[in-house]
């Protein structure tokens, strides 16, 4: 074995600062001379955690797109040892020499993750985690995201007070302004949950002939409704220890079971989630844009009256598809009385919604729809649809979100 580049062992400590996962020992080295793979080895010391890599030539960073070949103990949850990942720099320079390559290794706290994670459907691979959209291979884009892959974006959103609602000022009865804190963050679908995604989910892919229609948001599908992906009987808010925010589902229902194969509590986000993540941090009152820019980033009435592939629209601040229009998205709570609407101006913490439904409407959707003229009241960020418990929810997809956190 014959060292041809410089090695740099560096141990970094990422996430929360008290963050105990180590990097030791590491080391660089060229492993065959014609096909350039580049063989890294490592040991972590103390705990489980997520190793994420970058490189650099000449003190110059390479691009993360470059690197997203790598095969072994990396971008993947590690326990204590001696690990190895293999990076074959011939496939991104072929008629390159990289003089002086270094990489720098970061051990990611198992709750203090990557920015995105990547859970593959098909059952042939662990869950991904990448640093950011230049590290997710093949790119955030690809169609392998809207059909075998359910990739997920973290939203910042622990220890943030935001306002929601109307923030222009409005005292509407439906949404007033309130000041909404989270306790912890976590993870959104970048897309609507697919037809190709449920699919997967359900064991039964589509065919190739289904293409089209599998990377679209999943509607029209008895297996994708509230109930259906939650289990029937499986209320929200439930209550657990006396706590009215337990996000128990039926271990057969499709997130039961997608739980059980990737080891994350994966549920529909709440109304408050839901509108933070649509916000990305702005204060207009459309998701991610203002009325004058509104069909750049969603589908709606006016260019189509059908739901059509995810992520062909620009995306919000927080790197999110389609959160306008498209297709309308279930969120976890009721649609409850008046009597249950926040004041204006109140404050909550990890809010669950109302525990009483209206007599009239169960359930809330939210963000619009391709059902929706640009503009139309139905189409704001804050706008609660409500729909009929025994109805059924026309035009309306999931969009999953998850804890940062893993089931232990």
């Amino acid at each position: 074995m014959k060292t041809l580049f410089s090695t740099l062992a560096v141990a970094l400590t990422a996430g929360a600062l008290t963050a105990r996962p180590v990097i030791m020992d590491v080391a660089l080295v060229n492993e065959n001379d014609r096909n350039k793979n580049v063989v890294v080895t490592y040991t972590l010391a103390d705990e489980d955690a997520i190793v994420t890599a970058a490189f650099t030539a000449d003190d110059v960073s390479i691009p993360p797109a470059a690197t997203t070949n790598l095969t072994g103990d990396v971008n993947v949850r590690v326990g204590v040892g001696v690990r190895r990942f293999v990076w074959p720099v011939r496939a991104a320079f072929p008629q390159t020499v990289l003089k002086n390559l270094k990489v720098h290794l970061t051990a990611w706290s198992v709750g203090q993750p990557p920015a995105y994670v990547a859970f593959d459907l098909t059952g042939r691979d662990c869950p991904r985690y990448y640093v950011s959209d230049d590290a997710v291979p093949g790119g955030v884009l690809s169609r392998t995201y809207k059909i075998d892959k359910l990739l997920m974006r973290r939203i910042p959103a622990g220890g943030v007070e935001a306002k929601l609602g109307d923030v222009t000022g409005a005292r509407t009865s439906e949404c007033p302004m309130r000041l909404v804190s989270f306790t912890e963050d976590y993870y959104i679908g970048v897309f609507e949950l697919t037809a190709g995604q449920c699919a997967w989910m359900k064991g039964k892919p589509m065919s190739e002939a289904d293409e089209e229609s599998a990377v679209k948001p999943t509607i029209n599908d008895p297996s994708s409704t509230w109930e259906a992906l939650r289990g029937k009987g499986f209320s929200w808010p439930a209550v657990a220890d006396g706590q009215a925010s337990a996000h128990a589902v039926d271990a057969m229902s499709l997130l039961g079971k997608l739980r059980t194969s990737q080891g994350y509590a994966f549920d529909l986000p709440t109304d408050a989630q839901w509108e933070f993540a649509a916000r990305a941090g702005q204060r207009t009152d459309y998701p991610g844009a203002d009325a004058s820019s509104l069909l750049e980033y969603g589908w709606y009435n006016d260019e189509t009256n059908a739901v059509v592939e995810v992520g062909l629209k620009r995306p919000n601040g927080f790197g999110l598809y389609d959160m306008g229009g498209n297709a309308l998205e279930h969120v976890l709570d009721l649609y409850g009385t008046s009597a249950e609407t926040p004041a204006y101006g109140s404050r909550q913490t990890d809010p669950v919604g109302p525990t009483t439904p209206d007599e009239k409407c169960y359930r809330t959707r939210r963000g619009g729809s391709c059902g929706q003229t640009c503009g139309d009241r139905f189409a704001k960020v804050y706008a609660r649809i409500p729909y009929g418990f025994d109805n059924w929810a026309a035009l309306t997809a999931p969009r999953l979100v998850c804890p940062v956190c893993p089931i232990e």
